[in-house]
């Protein structure tokens, strides 16, 4: 995916780029997520934990930090697997986007 294409995708509102990931994951059947030899990636705090996911590899490279790599989710093992794992405690899923402007954000929460 080439920069021009990135940025349009960043520009799109937050309910556009939600489409766009429903789309996406819907196409290819897989999510991408930050992975490290521990786990995955996770943010926040105690009281709010959050599990990013993408559509793509690209969106993913673009957010990476430490030792954490892209790593592609397969859709039914993210729906089966993955998530139940966290519904013990409240998690949000920001999803589907990358704001060059502050490095590496989310504002489409699920």
């Amino acid at each position: 995916m080439n920069n021009s294409r990135i940025k349009n995708i960043v520009n799109l509102s937050a309910a556009e780029r939600y489409g766009y990931f429903i789309r996406k994951v819907s196409d290819f059947e897989e999510v991408w997520g930050l992975k490290d030899k521990e786990g995955w990636a996770l943010m926040g705090n105690n009281e709010q934990v959050l599990f990013p996911v993408w559509s793509e590899k690209e969106f993913a490279e673009l957010c990476k930090w430490d030792n954490y790599q892209p790593n592609s989710i397969p859709l039914d093992d993210f729906i089966e697997k993955l998530l139940p794992k966290f519904t013990t405690v409240q998690r949000n899923y920001p999803i589907g986007s990358v704001d060059l402007n502050r490095n590496h954000s989310s504002d489409v929460l699920v």
